[in-house]
């Protein structure tokens, strides 16, 4: 399995808008890829603005087929307008 986590900071006063469109927009695309295993935004407790995007496949082939879909063109701009900053980190899980 492959996981992805996706370090964004919105910008000032769009929080409500990344979560929106997190919901709106984001997991509605992403739950109809192959291999598509979960997602979770999280809100750090203990930096005011920082959040986390984390996604799962089951390889790495269908996380990249992802990324090149129609729904992830189309969503993830909705998501990338709100942020200040965007930083990711993929990993596979071993155990």
């Amino acid at each position: 399995m492959i996981e992805l986590h996706i370090y964004v900071e919105p910008k000032v006063g769009r929080e409500a808008d990344l979560e929106r469109a997190y919901k709106e927009h984001y997991v509605p695309a992403i739950r109809v890829q192959k291999g598509f295993v979960s997602t979770a935004l999280l809100k750090r407790m203990t930096a005011l603005g920082e959040y986390e995007i984390d996604i799962s496949f089951e390889t790495e082939e269908q996380r990249v087929a992802w990324v090149a879909s129609k729904e992830h063109v189309a969503a993830w701009p909705r998501i990338q307008e709100t942020l200040a900053r965007c930083s990711w980190v993929g990993y596979e899980v071993i155990a």
